[in-house]
């Protein structure tokens, strides 16, 4: 059993939605083995929805640009087919899902309709690495070949209500980065990259904080990301989810750094 970290917690987190998923390269997958997987673990996401494929994307690492001379790309998305589309696997409840598409395997949590409350990291977890081993051993018996990890990325996608969608409220309250006087933003987008570094310098994934003010079916937000992608050292279970674990901590880490007197007051900060 493996002991999580103490992190910082809150009891009422603003997080809507948790995803924790795998790149990888795989021998060509057809229509026909979506059946064969969905086989596997349809007693527990028994939906099925068909969606348009995402395309693949690589965090890259360039060396840092002298001054005044250009910015490299941080970030790779390629094209995709749309031959294989991507299939989401839903639970009964449907606060979970498995997306899959012929590169890609996501484990989402996300607050339904019954607003049940977050059920913490290690639940989602858990559900990742049943669907993970499930996929291992759908490509071993039904495709037969191994599939190679590229990248892994853990997602907290937050929701906080803001008092009036003209202005955006004062996100000063919830969050460090502003300070605030007495006028109302007028509206709200930003995203930050940040490198994260092994004990000997290297780059191994990359942090980007990102929000926008937004309409939702529960009245206007923020709506902040917080999305850490890089490349596991191995391609084997325990190489994905050591990147994985530090990629939560990472995020939880700096949510809490950004979380205002505020926001720790009514989200209930517990540690």
């Amino acid at each position: 059993m493996t002991v999580m970290p103490a992190l910082p917690s809150f009891r009422k987190p603003p997080v809507f939605e948790v995803v924790l998923g795998v790149q990888f390269t795989a021998p060509q997958l057809g229509a026909v083995h979506v059946g064969a997987f969905h086989r596997r673990i349809r007693d527990q996401y028994p939906k099925v929805v068909q969606v348009p494929p995402i395309p693949p994307s690589f965090e890259v690492f360039l060396p840092v640009p002298a001054p005044g001379g250009p910015v490299g790309p941080v970030g790779m998305a390629l094209p995709t087919s749309a031959a294989f589309p991507r299939q989401w696997f839903i639970s009964a409840d449907e606060d979970h899902l498995i997306q899959f598409q012929a590169d890609r395997l996501l484990v989402y949590w996300r607050k339904g309709e019954g607003n049940r409350p977050y059920p913490r990291y290690s639940e989602v977890r858990h559900r990742f690495i049943e669907a993970f081993e499930a996929f291992q051993d759908f490509m071993r018996e039904d495709v037969g070949a191994a599939f190679v990890p590229n990248q892994c990325e853990a997602t907290y996608l937050n929701r906080i209500p803001v008092e009036d969608a003209s202005g955006w409220g004062r996100p000063g309250r919830w969050v460090r980065l502003w300070n605030d006087d007495d006028a109302e933003t007028e509206a709200v987008q930003f995203s930050v990259n940040r490198l994260l570094q092994a004990s000997d310098g290297s780059p191994y994934a990359r942090l980007t904080i990102s929000a926008e003010g937004a309409v939702t079916a529960a009245g206007p937000a923020i709506l902040g990301n917080l999305l850490v992608r890089g490349r596991p050292r191995g391609s084997g279970r325990a190489d994905v989810l050591a990147l994985l674990d530090r990629a939560r901590e990472t995020i939880v880490t700096r949510f809490a750094a950004l979380a205002s007197d505020e926001a720790n007051r009514v989200w209930e900060r517990e540690s």
